[in-house]
């Protein structure tokens, strides 16, 4: 196909991916929004209206395979999309939006939070992005208080484990400022991947403190339908 076949083209199979989209099959959807890609993305040499209509057909493609994306919950390839698209628009509101979109399901609050301030820096009176930022700013309270909570018990258990092997000391406080890598002898050992039992260190446990912690934040969020409500603007193919 020359250059005005492949612009033609990328229209046509637009339209079929958006019957797809709205027939609640995105992952149809993406495969015709690919060959927009496929179409354009390597073709350059187009004159200035052409070149205009050019990017416009792939900045859609771009933020329809990213919605697309999030439906089929391949966040890490929404992002890659949301970043294409900000190449060629960087102030496009659909794609910071889908962009921190992405980065609430992978539990990146604190990402997230500021890619939906930036939304916000774009259009103020956008709604879905002031509520998942404060969303946001919820869950990483959360984290905050737990992580405190978990830490206060180690600090604790570590002061017990002392006593116990007679060393005097203020009860509330440990001998010693526990790094990272201590290891706490209270706790049980797990086994490893190479089937030999291993002591379970500060590491470990606050590795699985922050899975667990998030993971119950975005259960809690699934439940509000607060990830498949993702908003009228979220939703919307270009």
């Amino acid at each position: 196909m020359d250059k005005e076949e492949k612009l033609q083209q990328a229209e046509i199979v637009k339209e079929k991916g958006t019957v797809f989209f709205k027939a609640g099959k995105p992952d149809k959807a993406a495969k015709q929004y690919n060959k927009i890609v496929n179409y354009l993305e390597s073709e350059e040499k187009y004159e200035e209206n052409d070149k205009i209509k050019r990017d416009q057909l792939l900045i859609a493609a771009y933020l329809n395979l990213a919605i697309c994306d999030l439906k089929l919950s391949k966040n890490n390839a929404a992002i890659s999309n949301c970043e294409k698209v900000l190449l060629l628009e960087p102030h496009n509101e659909k794609a910071h939006f889908r962009h921190a979109m992405a980065l609430f399901k992978l539990n990146e609050f604190k990402l997230a939070h500021e890619k939906f301030l930036k939304v916000l820096e774009i259009n103020k009176e956008n709604r879905e992005a002031k509520r998942h930022a404060n969303l946001c700013t919820a869950q990483l309270q959360q984290y905050a208080r737990k992580q405190k909570q978990i830490y206060g018990n180690m600090f604790e258990k570590f002061a017990k484990a002392d006593e116990k092997h007679g060393k005097n000391v203020d009860s509330k406080i440990p001998v010693h400022e526990p790094t990272i890598d201590d290891v706490i002898e209270v706790l049980p050992s797990k086994n490893g991947d190479n089937g030999h039992t291993t002591p379970i260190t500060l590491a470990h446990t606050a590795e699985a403190m922050e899975k667990d912690v998030f993971s119950s934040a975005l259960e809690d969020a699934e439940k509000k339908g607060l990830l498949e409500d993702l908003g009228q603007e979220a939703n919307t193919v270009t």
